[in-house]
């Protein structure tokens, strides 16, 4: 695959490996990237660990 420099082929390896994670854990990867980009910005680093695609992510209710 043809990443354009180095620290792109780094970035892309990691967002790969979380879309990766999210379908071997049964949740649909476009619906836990979309939840968690909007939860990013507010969420604090002690509970960054929240947002992973595993057991204990829980998608935000629907408003």
């Amino acid at each position: 695959m043809f990443i354009g420099s180095e620290s792109a082929g780094k970035r892309q390896k990691s967002i790969f490996s979380l879309l990766a994670s999210a379908i071997a854990n049964n949740l649909n990867p476009a619906h836990w990237l979309s939840d968690t980009l909007k939860r990013l910005p507010t969420t604090k680093n002690k509970d960054l660990h929240l947002l992973l695609p595993g057991r204990d992510w829980k998608p935000l209710p629907e408003t």
